[in-house]
């Protein structure tokens, strides 16, 4: 027979033995190893104690402003880190328990990390897990946080035994131990089962009340780099002379203009460290947007520094631009504004601006980009069934969200790119986190529709569904006869580059083949109009406002193929180029030609171009063919692209831009027009 006995030395059960079941010779084997053992053990602790006390680094305190001493980064600190690991796997040797969860004894009831405190860093991280009930009066903090390696594995202690975490969330536990008091932490991989499916989703269903419940959250962006600690330094900086400048400690006004109002803006190379902090991981897992939306103040941590989300975020609101470019990428800054909107609106939120954000996020589990926006509905559509598999997840929040809505515009949201074939055709694919081109109204009039095809849509009868059929109403307006080559979203596709002027050729040289074209303005006009979704609602009808930047921009990056097959058009474009005179100054030029350049890489890159029957262009997904429908849905934005099935269904292939197609001028009187579509 054995017992416990906790030992001295950290991480170490001992284990005494009744001797007279455990013969002679094996005690005495058993008694040699346990002082070579703690020989080892007493060496090593010598080692760090010398190293303590040679320390005189001051503990952070993450709620009150971010220490001004450095910290050892985890590069110089891993060597003394390596010494605790040692000691872990000496304990290994006596001990193999890991920690393993009991069931919570509540519907309300919560897991709790005791972060147990030290004055050494370089101690082994340790702590205790308790139960906690919501609805008492808990004080805790969250901390968020994302894996850059989730295959990268530490342990530390749970209530004295081994539990594996991420070297990330390690680093994380390292810079938010105290010295003297134990920290309550909410962690989900330590709070949470994840071996219990059913726990993870009930306990999932509950995040936003334990997030709302929280002091405060810790949003851990890992170790500082790339200058990160030139954001923070220039949000104290700022603080310190605002709050000097009120308490009226300082009146002078010249380092930072109006600053007890307004922040300064980033400049230089704090901006530039600000686009990369906003590319770190955190801003693109989807789940961990309710962490920062729904806090009652919420924290960035990077290294040793620390600062409010929305001191972090006020100085760069002159500096918002395209949230992503098919050929650029992802915007940080914008980015970081667009997660500002979430958590200001929160429940207010539009649904767009969620599907927007959660568009660029690279969620493991494909299922959480659906499952992080269903805090937001003030009546959740789904719930968060963690048994259900991607595509029923997919469709049944798709499903729910357009009979809500009684509209189509979320087909809209994400473009056409799709990785996942069993889905029905109308199911976005949420799991895309590079969209290709997003047309332009999405983000202009998605809720300007105009007044006629409101009112369309309300007297046409409601969208339904027949299993994974969706049943709408719409009319045909034309059919694919032509496509060309896809305009990757390839930086050799950029305009001026090899990859671009060679698809551009082949689109020239097919809107050149335009028979019985239906609209006034000449092929060239209209097709330099169809490569920027050119809308009259948005634009105005003027050819004087629109043909002296094409001209200026087909000059510098076409190919000669259309100017040669229109001459007179741009003779007529040239002409009012010269009437301008010194009116149109150069800056002006270059102005417009880096505003259409701007334009047309929102809107090509993913898409090909087609002509039609009837005589028309435009810009559709990829996966167009020749004999393809277009329809137009009442309430929709653009028509879609739609493949017959057979049997009277159809595919939908996603939405397209057509030339001279004004669905805003359907009237009451054209319902008759409208017809059952179902879709699959």
């Amino acid at each position: 027979m054995r017992t416990a006995v906790i030992s001295p030395y950290p991480g170490i059960v001992d284990w005494t033995y009744d001797a007279a079941i455990v013969p002679t010779y094996q005690m005495l084997a058993y008694w040699m190893m346990r002082s070579i053992w703690l020989l080892i053990l007493a060496v090593v602790n010598c080692t760090l104690a010398a190293n303590a006390n040679t320390s005189n680094q001051a503990e952070p305190e993450p709620l009150a402003n971010a220490s001004s001493t450095p910290r050892r980064s985890s590069q110089n600190m891993s060597m003394s880190l390596l010494e605790d690991e040692t000691l872990a796997n000496i304990a290994g040797e006596q001990r193999h328990e890991r920690y393993e969860y009991t069931e919570l004894q509540g519907p309300n009831r919560v897991r709790l990390f005791q972060l147990e405190p030290t004055e050494d860093e370089d101690r082994t991280i340790s702590g205790s897990l308790v139960e906690a009930d919501l609805a008492d009066d808990v004080d805790y903090e969250l901390l968020s946080y994302v894996a850059s390696d989730a295959k990268d594995l530490v342990d530390i202690t749970v209530n004295h035994m081994a539990h594996s975490i991420t070297r990330d969330l390690h680093w994380a536990l390292v810079r938010l131990r105290k010295a003297n008091e134990s920290r309550p932490l909410w962690i989900d991989v330590i709070c949470l089962n994840q071996a219990d499916a059913e726990e993870w989703s009930r306990q999932a269903s509950m995040r936003k009340q334990i997030i709302e419940s929280a002091e405060s959250v810790l949003i851990w962006l890992g170790e500082a780099a790339d200058n990160s600690h030139l954001v923070f330094e220039h949000v104290k900086k700022w603080t310190t002379y605002r709050d000097d400048y009120l308490a009226g400690r300082r009146t002078d006004n010249d380092a930072f203009g109006e600053a007890h109002i307004n922040p300064p803006s980033y400049k230089g190379e704090t901006w530039n460290a600000l686009q990369h902090l906003a590319m770190r991981p955190w801003f693109f897992h989807a789940q961990v947007i309710k962490d920062l939306a729904f806090s009652r103040k919420a924290y960035l941590l990077c290294g040793d520094h620390i600062e409010d989300f929305k001191m972090i975020v006020k100085p760069m609101s002159f500096h918002i631009g395209n949230g992503y470019d098919p050929l650029n990428g992802v915007h940080g800054p914008t980015r970081l504004h667009l997660l500002d909107t979430i958590a200001e609106q929160q429940r207010r939120v539009s649904m767009k601006t969620l599907v927007q954000y959660i568009s660029l996020c690279q969620d493991e589990d494909p299922r959480d980009k659906v499952f992080a926006m269903l805090d937001f509905f003030a009546e959740s559509p789904i719930s968060a069934d963690y048994a259900l598999s991607v595509e029923e997840v997919y469709t049944r929040f798709t499903r729910a969200v357009l009979a809500d809505a009684n509209h189509i515009q979320l087909l809209h949201w994400l473009g056409s790119h799709r990785s996942m074939e069993s889905l029905p055709s109308w199911v976005p694919d949420y799991s895309i986190h590079r969209p290709g081109s997003i047309l332009p109204r999405v983000n202009r009039f998605t809720y300007t529709v105009s007044e006629t095809s409101e009112l369309l849509r309300h007297v046409l009868p409601d969208l339904r569904f027949e299993g994974d059929k969706l049943i709408i109403r719409g009319v045909h307006v034309d059919t694919i006869k032509t496509v060309s080559e896809e305009m990757g979203a390839d930086p050799n596709n950029a305009p001026g580059e090899p990859g671009f002027l060679d698809i551009f050729s082949k689109w020239e040289s097919l809107a050149t083949k335009l028979e019985d074209k239906r609209f006034s303005e000449s092929i060239s006009s209209a097709f330099l109009r169809t490569l920027i979704a050119f809308d009259n609602q948005h634009y105005g009808a003027s050819d004087k406002y629109l043909s002296p930047a094409h001209t200026l921009w087909y000059e510098k990056f076409g190919t000669g193929l259309l100017s040669a097959f229109d001459k007179d058009a741009f003779e007529e474009a040239e002409n009012i180029l010269n009437s301008l005179g010194d009116k149109y100054e150069d800056f002006r030029k270059d102005s417009d030609i880096e505003h259409f350049t701007r334009h047309m890489s929102q809107t090509i890159y993913s898409r090909t171009l087609f002509i039609t029957d009837s005589g028309s262009m435009g810009l559709a997904p990829p996966q167009a063919r020749p004999g393809d429908s277009i329809v137009y849905y009442p309430g929709g934005l653009y028509p879609f692209v739609l493949r017959p099935r057979g049997g009277g269904e159809f595919e939908m292939v996603g939405d397209c831009y057509l030339y001279g197609f004004d669905e805003f001028a359907f009237s009451v009187e054209q319902v008759e027009g409208f017809g059952e579509v179902v879709v699959v």
